[in-house]
């Protein structure tokens, strides 16, 4: 060294840290050095005044890593750079920028490989940036000019001329989201003739990336559809066949079906008609599957407004409908030959209406649901007529019916039956005012005859049947209990004679207990059957006199009591008396026998009464006790079967 400067082949170390191995002028590195500064830059190569000459490796503290031939630290050419911003430059470069067939990894993981210039990709290039986007083909200034095929990020893959990274014509473009675009196209839009094969599979015209002009379209579900366009949505007549079977062919509006047109359902029912907003709406025809069709008004889908329906079993209504039930005036006619004039709600006959019947009877009045609710006027082919309010197609409040025998009904009525309190005229000037029972008298009623008779009573099913009282014209007057018509129970019947009889009835005939009073005086009390006196009963005279025995067709039998005696086994001709059957017999001596007797003895069952209280209960024969008999003592206890001979 000399004066402490390297001279040649010297290591310095200076405070400064810097470190120099190699030939040194003055200090200073001259050639072959390798040099450490403070600042951690590192050099080697041939330098001068610590500047990399040529050949030279650098490696400075921003880790930025030269290899090359180099000018004052300028990467020069054919350079391998390593920047600290991770950038990596690989080929011939100028000033540490890319030239030529530069390869290039940016900090950004942008990479490009080809010809480059001042860093930026030029031409043939293949550049895969931060964004995963790769191009591939000609290219400036990192954008794909013609003939590029790119690949994005989103998975967008672009072949095809393009300017400035946007497809130009003529370009195959399969999207992330599937679609598939092939045609001549502008920014990335088709144009014109172009195919696009989208998630929906779309094939025809295009204007501005749209659907525009004829075309197909079949979508994700399987609906096609094929007609004109515009702006992606059907425009004009267009043909849609959808995958349940429907088919639509006519006029489109913004999408939706609008205009003339005609629909065929798979159902087998077909529409044609006026459309909008994709729905039958104003005049239109609709054939069902099963038979039926309407012609008329249409609103939103729906039969709405005047039409016609006929249906397949040959009925017919013509007049209002809305939402598709017939609603307001129309005529409904059946084809039995049944026909209704009148006003509808939801599809029902329903407020005034006149309905003409197969079987030539005719209601004109109010509806309800379907049915004859309220007043109304039905006319019978028979020619009766009924006028009052109606229930569920049925007579039922305050109505007058007439029938076609001239009777008439006024009252009420249940369930097409008379019911309740009501009067009924005859034709022969009798009437019934009273309680009705399913078309029966039933209750309590008053029933004026013609011939001036009245009944006031209990009546059932038609007929008499309980309490009443009867007053006929001649003034005979019945009250009491009545059976089907006929005085049957306990009954007192006054008649115009003056004769009085109250017992029991049986079919209209005085049958059982009873006792009557003649005008005479004379009083009968006993059986009675089929209006006369028959079985066991008294006849009281006037005189205080009574007759006592057994009545046979109104006539007294050897039945009698007698003042005096007749001896036993006598038997005269005369006025006298024979005993015969059931009577009884008083005793001077204040004895009593009741029982049989035969040719004036007592013969057959028989009681005697002694007065000393004792009774015998026997068989008798020819006026004695056949066999043993039972005696009984005045306080009823058995005393003995054997007859007292004291007590014969």
């Amino acid at each position: 060294m000399a004066r402490c400067t390297a001279r040649a082949r010297v290591c310095t170390l200076t405070a400064a840290a810097t470190r120099a191995c190699g030939r040194m002028t003055r200090g200073t590195v001259q050639a072959r050095v390798s040099t450490l500064t403070a600042t951690a830059t590192r050099a080697c190569g041939r330098m001068t005044r610590f500047t990399a000459k040529a050949r030279v490796s650098t490696l400075t503290t921003t880790a930025t890593r030269a290899c090359g031939k180099m000018t004052r630290g300028t990467v020069q050419a054919r350079m391998s750079t390593l920047t600290a911003t991770a950038t990596r430059a690989c080929g011939k470069m100028a000033r540490c920028t890319a030239r030529a067939h530069a390869c290039m990894l940016m900090a950004t993981a942008t990479r490009a490989c080809g010809r480059m210039t001042r860093g930026t990709v030029q031409a043939r290039v293949s550049t895969l940036t931060a964004t995963a986007t790769r191009a591939c083909g000609r290219m400036a200034r990192c954008t794909a000019r013609a003939h590029a095929c790119m690949l994005m990020a989103t998975a967008t893959r672009a072949c095809g001329r393009m300017t400035r990274g946007t497809v130009q014509a003529r370009v195959c473009m399969l999207m992330a989201t599937a679609t598939r675009a092939c045609g001549r196209m502008a920014k990335c839009t088709a144009r014109a003739h172009a195919c696009t094969l989208t998630a929906t599979a779309t094939r025809g015209m295009w204007e501005n990336g749209k659907m525009h002009g004829t075309g197909t379209r079949v979508y994700a579900n399987g609906d096609r559809c094929e007609g004109i366009w515009e702006n992606d949505n059907r425009q004009g007549i267009v043909t849609t066949v959808y995958t349940n079977g429907d088919r639509y062919e006519g006029m489109w509006k913004d999408g939706k079906k609008h205009g003339t047109g005609t629909c065929a359902y798979s159902n087998g029912d077909r529409c044609e008609g006026i459309w909008e907003n994709g729905k039958m709406h104003g005049t239109g025809t609709r054939v069902y599957a099963n038979g039926d069709r309407y012609e008329g008004m249409w609103e939103n889908g729906k039969m709405h407004g005047t039409g016609t329906r006929v249906y397949a079993n040959g009925d017919r209504y013509e007049g209002m409908w809305e939402n598709d039930k017939r609603n307001g005036d129309g005529t409904y006619y059946w084809s039995s030959g049944q026909r209704y004039d009148g006003t509808y709600k939801d599809g029902k006959r329903h407020g005034e209406g006149t309905c003409a019947y197969v079987d030539g009877s005719r209601y004109e009045g109010m509806w309800e649901d379907d049915k004859m609710q309220g007043r109304g006027v039905r006319s019978y082919l028979d020619g009766s007529k009924y006028e009052g309010l109606w229930k569920d197609d049925c007579r039922h409040g305050m109505g007058v019916c007439v029938y076609q025998d001239g009777t008439r009904y006024e009252g009420m009525w249940n369930n097409d039956y008379r019911d309740g309190k009501g009067t009924y005229f005859y034709t022969d000037g009798s009437r019934h005012e009273g309680m009705w029972k399913d078309d029966c008298r039933h209750g309590k009623g008053t029933y004026f005859y013609a011939d001036g008779t009245r009944h006031e009573g209990m009546w059932k099913n038609d007929t008499r049947h309980g309490g009443g009282t009867c007053v006929y014209p001649d003034n005979m007057r019945y009250k009491g209990m009545w059976r089907d018509n006929c005085r049957h129970g306990m009954g007192t019947c006054v008649y115009p004679d003056g004769t009085r009889y109250e017992g029991v009835w049986k079919d209209d005939s005085r049958h059982g207990m009873g006792t009557c009073v003649y005008p005479d005086g004379t009083r009968y009390k006993g059986m009675w059957r089929d209006n006369c006196r028959h079985g066991k009963g008294i006849l009281f005279h006037v005189d205080g006199t009574r007759d006592e025995g057994m009545w046979k067709d109104d006539k007294r039998e050897v039945d009698a009591t007698c003042d005096s005696p007749i001896g036993p086994g006598n038997k005269s001709i005369g006025p006298n008396i024979m005993r015969h059957g059931m009577g009884t017999c008083y005793y001077p001596d204040g004895k009593r026998y009741e029982g049989m007797w035969k040719e004036d003895r007592r013969h057959g069952k028989g009681t005697c009464f002694y007065t000393n209280g004792v009774r015998c209960e026997a068989t008798w024969k020819e006026d004695e006790v056949d066999g043993e008999g039972k005696y009984y003592d005045a306080h009823g206890k058995l005393i003995s079967g054997t007859m007292l001979e004291e007590e014969k």
